[in-house]
């Protein structure tokens, strides 16, 4: 019982009476319950609205920093197109491309000159330059055959074969006459009476004596003209045979040095340099052939001489350019006793890095000289020496095109582009494929890869060098075994500018300043000496079509990226006519064969200076390709990549290696940067017998290219990052996994040491990382990449 104040009670039940309004508690109760009910679905529907308002906000908010990003790619693609505007509007930049055909093509006049009765002394005052213009290059016309003569034969047939060819003798700049020992003027059409603009080459032993006319003559020994180009005795093989020539290692020999003298005047010194090598223990060959003619007649035992002697000292006589061709064929050192006497092309080989010259008057010196040069520059003279003979004196091939070049050096022609490789298009006369599908990729890539807004796609400038190759960089391009012939499409070693304003619109166009900062700043311009650049991919691939297509769609939106060049080497069956649709063109080109030198031909559709020689299985990361770019620019006449591998000697043999060691000496081609002057130089200069080894093994192209590399640079391949292996999870096999794989590498060493006659493979202890690379930063500071 309830009592209220005044002390009447009632029951409990009574309760349900005790409402001022009339309702029950239980309908009250019930009024809540649905208030609340309505009042959480209200709840739930705006919740479901502010999910919707804060996506649409963080849609929103992405969508501003990609457009912000898209922006500044714009303004960074409109600031280029305005250098490029000034470019091209500056009337002092004149660039001068090398056309297809002459831009004028002069008639012939049979009319002699009015200078024919003067004596020509300079080859400026023998030529009629208006034959020759800048924009024809040295086109030579050859005169048919008039006598049978096997060796003249042979050397028609090598020019002949030279681009510089031409049988319109109306558009040759020279017209050449090949005789033996006899020059009969009144035979050849186009003397016109004192023979200007004509190279006469005497493959005879018999030398011609200086003319009143103005031809250029090509024979031996001879000092009275400066029209002749001199040359060793012209009856050579027709092409360079590795096999018959001596390896040039291991650095010692049987004898320090040799000598057959045909000098009077040198007896006594003779017996001095005799006394003198006896007393240092040294192993010398002297033959002094005024007393003793009969053993300096006997050509086979000079011959092994010379092999086995690390010097050969040279003296003036009637033999002097046959023996100096012998003494470079058996890898030994010239030592010329004189400093007066011209040697072969002198004008455009630096002899100064293959001989050693001495007076004469020294020769009781030349002991002491000749002992007191270190064993590593001994060796680097012997290399030098064999580059020479192979690539310009040692055959009638390289004779006829050495003559050639030179003779256009010294006329200051630009020599003939360098050969690409034609290409045809996969898809009929398409190089894309017929479909492309689109890739479901944001346009913000994850923190970690996004490595700057994209810019426009562009080309580098080729055939820059066509007159500074024949002087700025003559040495360096007749010293590295590039063909003087050709005119190189890139210079590996072409210098860089200084540091320059960029403000300074003559000489800071194209220049891609960092400005101060960051790694913010970092991935928003390359920076660096070099203009902005970019590179292109280039993919050879095999039967693994998906494997190709997973390795395309990680390149899309790479940047700094041209374009993507597939080799379809899977010549045997027709390719799919649907693949990934990147940002940048993807081409399909159709060679000829299946073969791994596909990888290293000048494609013509290659149109930048960098080359990516890449696998189709590569697991990539675009921050390493980044980077690895980045590196490739300051090191542009290196091998420039990822996987380290290295030589070693066990035994008497080299093996291939690749272990995880803390020294390497090769990069492998499926993961690297290179200069697409190295395709050239592999495709159209390197021995076609290293070719065509790996033809027949199916391998060891790589190898070949770190030989070829550091037989030109002298320098090691350059590693970036960590990554060792080639890693392909989605591959079900590879060619590396066969057992004789590595066997077969072996082998490749060995052989290729052979050809190149010894091995160029230099070694390297560091790797390159970016500047920041686990530095710690500071406040908001960013690292130039977060794991490279």
């Amino acid at each position: 019982m309830f009592s209220l104040g005044n002390g009447q009670g009632f029951s409990e039940f009574d309760i349900d009476d005790f409402d001022c309004n009339g309702y029950s508690m239980d309908s009250r109760i019930e009024t809540q319950k649905r208030i609340l009910e309505s009042i959480r679905a209200e709840i739930h529907t705006q919740a479901r609205e502010l999910d919707q308002i804060t996506t649409k906000y963080d849609t929103l908010s992405k969508s501003i920093v990609d457009k912000k990003n898209e922006l500044d790619g714009i303004e960074l693609e409109i600031e280029v197109a305005r250098r490029e505007l000034h470019d091209w509007s500056d009337k002092r930049n004149v660039r001068v491309s090398l056309p297809h055909s002459p831009l004028e093509t002069p008639k012939l006049e049979k009319i002699a000159h009015s200078l024919s009765s003067q004596s020509f002394h300079s080859l400026e005052e023998a030529v009629d330059f208006s034959r020759c213009s800048i924009t024809k290059f040295l086109r030579i016309y050859v005169y048919p055959l008039t006598i049978e003569s096997p060796l003249i034969k042979r050397y028609f047939d090598e020019l002949t074969k030279l681009d510089a060819y031409t049988n319109d003798p109306q558009i040759a700049c020279f017209y050449v006459i090949l005789i033996e020992n006899d020059l009969k003027e009144e035979s050849y059409e186009f003397w016109n009476g004192d023979g200007r603009n004509h190279l006469v080459i005497n493959v005879g032993k018999k030398w011609l004596q200086e003319q009143r006319n103005a031809a250029v003559l090509v024979q031996g020994f001879s000092q009275s003209s400066n029209r002749l180009l001199r040359l060793v005795h012209l009856d050579v093989p027709e092409v360079f045979d590795w096999s018959i020539h001596p390896p040039l290692q291991p650095y010692n020999r049987k004898f320090l040095l040799n000598m057959f003298s045909t000098s009077q005047t040198l007896s006594k010194s003779l017996l001095t340099l005799e006394e003198s090598t006896k007393n240092s223990m040294d192993n010398v060959v002297l033959f002094d052939c005024t007393r003793n003619p009969s053993a300096c007649q006997d050509k086979e035992l000079r011959e092994q001489t010379i092999e086995t002697s690390i010097f050969t000292i040279l003296n003036l006589n009637e033999n002097f350019y046959e023996e100096l061709w012998a003494t470079l064929s058996k890898g030994s050192i010239p030592v010329v006793l004189s400093l007066d006497v011209r040697l072969p092309f002198e004008d455009c080989i630096d002899w100064r890095e293959v001989t050693i010259r001495i007076p004469i008057s020294r020769f009781p010196e030349i002991h002491f000289i000749l002992r007191s040069i270190p064993t590593k520059e001994v060796i680097q003279l012997r290399l030098n020496g064999r580059k020479t003979f192979e690539h310009y004196i040692g055959n009638i091939k390289a004779i006829c095109s050495t003559i050639l070049a030179c003779l256009a050096n010294q006329l200051m022609l630009p020599p003939l582009p360098a050969r690409q490789e034609r290409s045809i298009p996969l898809f009929g006369e398409g190089y894309s494929a017929p479909y492309q599908i689109p890739i479901n990729q944001p346009n913000r890539l994850a923190e970690e890869e996004y490595l700057g807004p994209l810019e426009g796609r562009i080309e580098s400038p080729k055939f820059e060098h066509n007159f500074t190759s024949i002087q700025l960089y003559a040495k360096d391009v007749w010293s590295c075994g590039l063909s003087p012939l050709h005119a190189p499409e890139f210079l590996p070693f072409s210098v860089s500018l200084p540091y320059l304003k960029i403000t300074d619109v003559d000489t800071g166009l194209g220049l891609r300043p960092i400005a101060p900062g960051s790694g913010k700043e970092f991935k928003e311009a390359l920076g660096g000496n070099y203009g902005r650049e970019d590179f292109t991919i280039v993919i050879p691939t095999y039967n693994r079509d998906n494997v190709l297509e997973e390795t395309l769609k990680k390149l899309h939106r790479l940047k700094n990226l041209n374009k993507v060049v597939v080799i379809w080497n899977s010549v045997d069956r027709e390719p799919p006519t649907s693949w990934p649709l990147l940002h940048v063109p993807v081409e399909f080109i159709k060679p000829n064969k299946n073969s791994l030198n596909n990888r290293f031909m000048p494609w013509d559709r290659i149109n930048t200076e960098a080359v990516l020689s890449m696998d189709d299985d590569i697991d990539i990361r675009k921050d390493e390709i980044d980077l690895a770019f980045r590196i490739w620019r300051e090191n542009r006449d290196r091998i420039v990549g990822f996987p380290a591998r290295f030589h070693a000697e066990f035994g008497d043999n080299l093996f291939y290696n690749s272990n995880k060691t803390c020294q390497y000496s090769m990069i492998l081609t499926g993961y690297a940067f290179l200069n697409k002057a190295y395709l050239h130089m592999y495709s159209k200069m390197m021995h076609e017998d290293v070719r065509r080894h790996v033809d027949e093994v199916m391998n060891c192209e790589d190898i070949a290219m770190n030989f070829l590399v550091s037989s030109i640079t002298q320098k090691p391949p350059l590693k970036v990052t960590t990554k060792w292996t080639l890693r392909c999870p989605n591959c079900s096999e590879k060619l590396s996994d066969d057992e004789s794989h590595f066997n077969e590498r072996h082998e490749c060493i060995r052989l290729f040491t052979k050809i190149f006659g010894y091995n160029p493979l230099k070694n390297s202890q560091y790797r390159a990382d970016s500047v920041l690379f686990k530095t710690r930063v500071e406040g908001t500071a960013q690292k130039c990449y977060n794991a490279v």
